[in-house]
């Protein structure tokens, strides 16, 4: 707000700062997106007029004005919030790094349509590891008496029945495979993994199990030594299969289901206030300058449901990269609008 009060108009009916002469504003009032500017705002303001300290004192009343609403301990006071809005620029060195995702209105014909949305993109994208199903990890010794040279050594992986509701049996196989061969990640984690052959098999103990069901993995090639064998196989293929993403995006942590208030212009019940929508977090392991592409890439099975329109990164910088200056000059002015609403002041537009 103290940078604000050297922003003029300038006789040419640009805006400008009076030291360095830096333009601001080919015209003042200037919309986003129309490129058309407020003809009769600018010919009530002289040239030389101090625009910059008006829009200032604008956001500054707002700000304090927010003091009187109330505080709760369910989320944060709108001067905070509006305090984050006008602090975006600058690159946060820490914490987590988020996405949002608006549902498409398409979904509004269908019964719950934005609930059932909602709810597949999370399941789509919320990335699940073997070892959040696997109950139990088993490894036996099996002579082969074949002609494949296999290592006498199975691990098994115990899996419950229910996540065949979720997940085909073949599609947890092939995830595993792929990791298997993914060089670039191997060269990455400085892991030198053994040819292995996986499938699907039953119960070596012959047991009651309740329906689970088992993926047995065996090194595929020719061993000298058994007991190394039999190390590799404990110390770097199971830690390496159990981190393994059979479902879902490796560069997603979590995703939430969000409620947005729409905005209060009317006290009717009968229709929603808001909507929901969903925040994605990104994964350690993805790059952040990569994560808006990559999630964009993740949904493209689903991509009819999500309005990319209104869909974007989270942090002002990130909209840069991904969508370009005029794209993150519109999000960082709606973002404004809608944090200086929520202290219960209207400015006008040019401010």
């Amino acid at each position: 707000m103290f940078l604000m009060r050297d922003v003029y108009i300038g006789y040419d009916g640009t805006v400008r700062n009076c030291y360095g002469n830096q333009l601001v504003q080919f015209s003042y009032g200037c919309g986003a997106h129309t490129g058309e500017y407020n003809k009769s705002l600018l010919e009530k303001e002289e040239c030389g007029a101090s625009v910059g300290s008006l829009a200032a004192c604008a956001i500054s009343e707002a700000a304090y004005g927010a003091l009187d609403q109330p505080i709760s301990a369910l989320e944060n006071s709108p001067l905070i919030n509006l305090k984050k809005v006008l602090e975006c620029g600058v690159r946060k060195q820490s914490g987590n790094e988020t996405a949002s995702l608006f549902l498409s209105q398409k979904l509004k014909r269908f019964n719950s349509g934005f609930e059932y949305g909602a709810i597949n993109v999370k399941n789509h994208l919320e990335k699940l590891l073997l070892k959040d199903v696997v109950s139990l990890v088993t490894i036996f010794y099996s002579p082969q008496t074949g002609i494949r040279p296999l290592s006498p050594w199975i691990c098994y992986f115990r899996i419950n029945n229910a996540v065949k509701k979720q997940l085909k049996v073949q599609s947890i196989i092939n995830a595993l495979k792929m990791n298997c061969t993914d060089s670039v990640k191997l060269k990455k984690l400085k892991l030198s993994l053994p040819k292995l052959q996986i499938s699907s098999k039953g119960d070596p103990e012959n047991s009651d199990t309740n329906g689970d069901f088992y993926i047995a993995v065996q090194i595929a090639q020719i061993v000298e030594d058994i007991d190394n064998s039999l190390n590799i196989l404990q110390d770097r293929v199971v830690p390496f299969l159990l981190d393994t993403v059979i479902k879902g995006s490796s560069n997603v942590k979590q995703v939430d289901i969000v409620w947005k208030d729409g905005p209060k212009t009317s006290k009717s019940y009968k229709e929603s206030s808001g909507e929901l929508y969903l925040r994605v977090f990104m994964s350690e392991s993805c790059d952040r300058r990569r994560f808006w592409r990559k999630l964009i890439d993740d949904c493209i099975q689903i991509m009819d449901m999500i309005d990319w329109e209104r869909s974007y990164p989270d942090d002002v910088q990130d909209v840069i990269l991904a969508q370009g200056i005029d794209a993150a000059r519109n999000y960082f002015l709606c973002m404004l609008k809608t944090a200086i609403e929520d202290t219960g002041k209207t400015i006008i537009p040019e401010h």
